[in-house]
């Protein structure tokens, strides 16, 4: 007689509290997500922004510890953001390929280390860990990755737990690094043109300050001569100035060669066409 030794089936109420926890766990990282583009878009300053994704991150997802480094315009991993870290780490930087996180960086590729504890690369960091020196931990680092090139690393520390699922926390660690690589690339864009915006504004102030030099201005009788000679005493005052002439005859010339020679020269030349407006608005 042969006998078959059926594994028994889990229960339908083991398999139903299963399905319950994974939808819990769904709507938990969900929630996290949404709150994680929410801080992203909330402000224009990027270390707030950061620093508020990794504050998240420790209340829902339980990192003890979060870093975000960016590479600099050397070529160099900085910190741009920590969380849970006693030595703020900030404006630290490091090579690409130095330690676990260089090397995610260099590679593209996230590095789970399940110990800490265990791993020789984290030696050095035992002493920026006092309080939790009695605590296991995990590491987790994935690559920030912009056009198919890493541009910085996303690492956070957990508490050690056997059944800790590292492949779904890779995975949902991967989709924040997403987006904190579409902020970075949004943030660059914004400072790009506020680069050029200040680069124009400075060429144009030059290019109006040449084109209302004083140089500019044509005539050796003696009028002309006593005109500059009371320009250039009126653009060292605070002081209103009037100035008279017939239609045709250069006042808006000198009224641009007083604003420019003067201390306003770097605030905005007004035009205003006094016959367009009214008495009563103009008094």
């Amino acid at each position: 007689m042969i006998e078959t030794l059926v594994e028994p089936k889990p229960s339908r109420a083991r398999l139903a509290a299963s399905d319950g926890d994974a939808r819990t766990r769904e709507t938990r990282r969900l929630s996290t997500l949404l709150e994680v583009s929410q801080a992203l878009s909330g402000t224009l300053n990027l270390k707030a922004s950061l620093h508020r994704v990794l504050e998240i991150l420790a209340r829902h997802h339980g990192a003890v510890r979060g870093i975000v480094s960016v590479l600099d315009a050397d070529g160099d991993l900085r910190v741009e953001a920590s969380d849970g870290v006693s030595d703020s780490p900030g404006g630290v930087t490091y090579r690409v390929g130095e330690g676990i996180t260089g090397k995610v960086v260099q590679s593209g590729k996230p590095i789970v280390v399940p110990r800490v504890s265990r791993e020789p690369a984290f030696l050095h960091r035992a002493a920026r860990r006092p309080e939790l020196s009695h605590q296991e931990l995990s590491f987790v680092c994935v690559p920030i990755v912009l056009s198919r090139r890493a541009i910085g690393a996303l690492e956070i520390d957990l508490r050690f737990k056997p059944e800790r699922n590292f492949d779904r926390n890779t995975k949902f660690l991967g989709v924040v690094a997403s987006m904190i690589a579409q902020a970075l690339k949004i943030h660059r864009l914004i400072e790009e043109d506020k680069r050029h915006l200040v680069d124009e504004n400075t060429h144009l102030r030059q290019e109006l300050r040449e084109r209302y030099d004083f140089s500019n201005l044509v005539g050796s009788s003696g009028p002309m001569r006593q005109i500059f000679e009371q320009v250039t005493q009126v653009a060292g005052t605070n002081t209103t100035a009037l100035i008279r002439g017939e239609s045709g005859t250069g006042k808006e010339l000198i009224a641009h060669a007083i604003h420019y020679s003067s201390l306003r020269a770097r605030k905005p030349f007004v035009k205003v066409s006094c016959a367009a407006l009214p008495e009563s608005l103009i008094e």
